[in-house]
């Protein structure tokens, strides 16, 4: 008995936290339970363990509270249907359960609402949620000044953590950089880049998809592995030419980049704001994830100023296009820029490919219409009229309806107190959004909404010359996939035409299936939609 009690005090030394002082005398109940002959030394030494932890706890809790008063008092709107129960505690609950199932809270609130504006009270502000084309185009034209895309996109990643310290008033402070850079620029010189893009896309095919072999003739590819470094080795050829983008220091630095800032975003979203600089800093700088990165970089853009009166004209990327736009920029601002682009392209691209090859699981029955398609076509073609293949690009935009990013679009923070024509009233600090999952699913917008049409944006699908209704690139106030129409992605192009390329390669080059037919195709955190963890096909190359 002696061995087994010291044995057990021995064991209480060893855990975390003090719950109880081995030194107290014990005695024997009933031959089964020991008791502390003091509960005031046990109260004592238990507490003295938890003390710091307590404290953290009781801070986090004036912390909610104090938030929950400014945001759910303070920044309530008017004249619109609040979901949730009324009080500061029922939206206070309500804006946990978004955290958890965004999804389900605005399918039902837009069900609910049959088109009249909704807000749902989140942990740091409002959502006023519109789907009405007039009061949709009524805050999509309003002034920048007042509502305003930037901030809110400032809001929601948190690029002065996540991007290296960009500010609000970076070289782009308007957006008209992004627009020169991926609308004018990219657009321009991508179809004499195709070559180069093809050649690159098929190494990378022998290196990320054929190497992975298995039993038999079939490949297991992983959605959330092989697809996204794929993608990654090209979109960093646009970003910084070809000769960086085939180092493969930089490009493991780049993978590893992407994905500490997707999980620092999501971080910081729950992390209070006096603390939100130190945890960025411990996820993105304490472990030199940004520092890898800008050890290429930087590099880079002091190379390329020092030859910015050159007659060498062959760099075709970003960093050459933010240099052209913004001539008195920086290296470390043009580093800065391009770091941005970097993770503002890392997941628009690869999750619109990954459903579509998932569709194209689901629904075979398009593959051979398609492959004619393609093969009357003789391939992609990058061309300025945007009006090729409308089979390929009407399946590419049916998945981005089914499937949009995130459950709300154009996300708009209000500057200014903002009154709409029908008197929503929405406080500064407020969002409005557009819920374009539920919106894209309405059967007033979109006949048989949840049956995946693949053609459904074709005129003349079995006729000799079938012609877009309308294409992937194209926002409207009923596909708001890209945004408004007036501040609309600037590299919407650049991902469609890609994303063709992409496909077409696993549509003429390989037999597809899923590798787990019962698995969900997506995966819900908060707002966001991405496809599932464990998402993997099983890919055979066609025998011609």
């Amino acid at each position: 008995m002696s061995n087994a009690m010291n044995h057990f005090s021995g064991n209480l030394t060893r855990f975390p936290f003090t719950v109880v002082n081995p030194g107290y005398p014990w005695n024997l109940d009933q031959g089964r339970k020991y008791r502390p002959q003091s509960y005031v030394g046990l109260f004592r030494d238990g507490f003295d363990g938890w003390l710091p932890y307590c404290l953290v706890t009781l801070l986090i809790v004036a912390y909610e509270l104090r938030r929950m008063i400014v945001v759910f008092r303070n920044r309530r709107p008017q004249n619109v249907k609040v979901i949730g129960m009324p009080s500061i505690f029922g939206n206070w609950l309500t804006s946990i359960r978004y955290c958890y199932a965004s999804q389900e809270v605005h399918n039902k609130a837009y069900k609910e609402g049959k088109g009249e504006p909704y807000a749902i009270p989140t942990r740091r502000r409002y959502q006023v949620c519109v789907s009405s084309q007039k009061l949709v185009e009524e805050f999509s034209t309003a002034s920048i000044h007042q509502v305003s895309l930037r901030h809110a996109l400032w809001e929601r990643a948190f690029p002065e953590q996540t991007i290296d310290g960009l500010s609000v008033d970076n070289i782009d402070k308007n957006g008209s950089l992004s627009q020169k850079v991926f609308r004018h620029q990219a657009r321009l010189h991508l179809p004499s880049m195709q070559s180069l893009l093809q050649q690159r896309l098929d190494e990378g095919f022998a290196s990320e998809i054929d190497s992975h072999k298995t039993k038999g003739e079939w490949m297991y590819i992983s959605s959330s592995g092989a697809l996204n470094r794929l993608v990654t080795k090209i979109n960093n050829i646009i970003i910084v030419g070809d000769e960086l983008a085939q180092n493969q220091q930089f490009f493991e630095s780049i993978v590893k980049y992407i994905m500490a800032a997707g999980i620092c975003e999501e971080v910081l979203q729950f992390t209070p704001k006096a603390i939100a600089p130190m945890v960025g800093w411990m996820i993105m700088r304490g472990t030199r994830i940004v520092q890898n990165v800008n050890k290429f970089l930087i590099p880079l853009a002091h190379e390329r100023a020092k030859n910015r009166d050159s007659e060498d004209k062959s760099h075709k990327d970003t960093v050459e296009w933010i240099m052209k736009a913004r001539p008195k920029a920086s290296p470390e601002e043009v580093a800065q820029q391009t770091l941005a682009y970097v993770f503002g392209g890392a997941y628009q691209m690869p999750i619109l490919l990954t459903f579509s090859l998932y569709n194209l699981c689901k629904h075979p029955e398009y593959l051979e219409q398609l492959r004619e398609e393609i093969a009357r076509s003789n391939g992609v073609h990058f061309n300025h009229e945007n009006d090729e293949m409308p089979l390929l690009d009407s399946f590419l935009k049916e998945t981005a309806r089914m499937n949009p990013v995130t459950i709300f679009g154009m996300p708009r923070k209000i500057m200014h107190d903002y009154t709409f024509s029908d008197g929503t009233h929405v406080p500064a600090d407020n969002w409005i959004v557009v819920p374009q999952q539920a919106q894209m699913k309405d059967p007033l917008n979109y006949a048989n909404p949840e049956k995946f049409d693949g053609f459904r944006f074709v005129k003349d699908v079995g006729g000799q010359n079938p012609t877009s209704e309308s294409r992937l690139s194209h926002p409207s106030w009923r596909f708001p996939f890209w945004g408004s129409v007036r501040q609309a992605c600037p590299a919407r192009f650049y991902v469609t035409d890609m994303t063709k390329l992409f496909l077409k390669d696993f549509i003429m080059n390989y037999d597809i299936k899923l590798s787990n037919e019962n698995l969900p195709s997506s995966f819900a955190w908060g707002p966001i939609r991405v496809p599932h963890p464990r998402l993997a096909f099983l890919m055979k190359q066609r025998s011609h």
